[in-house]
């Protein structure tokens, strides 16, 4: 079951994949994520020119099934890109908490920090997504070194609601 999902997957990503490669890279590449549908291939944490994976793709597109896949095949929930993002930074920045829960579940690390030194709870609250931050709460998700008045307003009222919940 787990290779006809990542075949199907990978099928769908290609475009995805196409469009993501930075000049310069070769399709060579984007055939290397499809062959990862061999359940337990090393390929399954084969990159493109950026450094993502089929896996930082899936979780950027909200497929549960496709992440669920690939996890089983041995991808790294913790691998980062270029600019040092997981897939919990793609997934909970584009909002998909399911994703998200699936990740965190497989271990992936809830405060990791890209570049910027944005956590993937950062990100989602940037980008204004409130259940991808609660499950990120909910995990031990903090800001980083993000001072209180540069908190994006989202994750401030949850922060806030929270605190209030509790007294």
């Amino acid at each position: 079951m787990a290779g006809f999902l990542l075949a199907a997957t990978t099928q769908g990503l290609h475009r995805t994949v196409t469009e993501r490669m930075a000049p310069g890279s070769s399709k060579e590449k984007v055939d290397t994520l499809r062959r990862c549908k061999e359940v337990g291939s090393g390929e399954a944490n084969g990159t493109d020119a950026l450094g993502c994976t089929a896996l930082h793709l899936a979780a950027h597109e909200g497929s549960v099934d496709a992440v669920c896949a690939l996890l089983a095949a041995n991808a790294d929930a913790n691998v980062r890109e270029a600019w040092d993002e997981t897939p919990l930074h793609f997934a909970a920045r584009a909002g998909h908490a399911e994703v998200c829960a699936v990740l965190l579940k497989f271990k992936a690390e809830a405060n990791a920090s890209n570049m910027s030194g944005c956590t993937p709870l950062v990100e989602a609250a940037r980008a204004g997504r409130q259940a991808s931050c609660s499950i990120l709460l909910d995990h031990g998700g903090h800001a980083g070194g993000i001072s209180d008045e540069q908190l994006p307003p989202v994750l401030s009222m949850l922060m806030l609601s929270r605190i209030v919940a509790g007294s």
